[in-house]
């Protein structure tokens, strides 16, 4: 990663980046010189994650009664 990529991504400060940055394609310049990133620096962009279990408690149970129901 490039000094002014990672700067772009790690620090939302108005000296970043350091030159315009161009889009994956590299057709026309996405991010311009001095843009600051939304939502903060890297650890603050990061500390907003949450994971959590989307698989329910009774999932498994009521997994094996419909397999019960279905097989009578």
């Amino acid at each position: 990663m490039t000094t002014s990529t990672g700067g772009y991504r790690d620090g939302p400060t108005p000296s970043w980046p350091a030159k315009s940055l161009p889009s994956p394609d590299g057709t026309a310049d996405m991010i311009h010189r001095g843009e600051i990133r939304d939502g903060g620096d890297y650890q603050t962009r990061m500390s907003r994650i949450a994971v959590w279990n989307i698989v329910m408690d009774e999932h498994n149970y009521l997994v094996r009664r419909w397999n019960d129901f279905m097989s009578a």
